[in-house]
């Protein structure tokens, strides 16, 4: 079981012990209905898939 922002479901996950970083893969985030966004000034979101037409819009 996986967790996020309260969430949890069922999946695949894979953990490497020397690795730091965390990798979401896309199915990852498509189960949990978040889009990831990389800004070089923002730096990394996390966001409801929903929200994300209203910001690219709002720009």
């Amino acid at each position: 079981m996986v967790a996020l922002a309260g969430q949890q479901q069922a999946g695949e996950v894979q953990i490497a012990a020397s690795m730091q970083e965390v990798l979401l893969g896309r199915r990852f985030l498509k189960i949990f209905e978040r889009a990831l966004i990389v800004s070089e000034n923002i730096g990394v979101i996390l966001i409801k898939e929903g929200y994300l037409s209203s910001i690219l819009n709002s720009r």
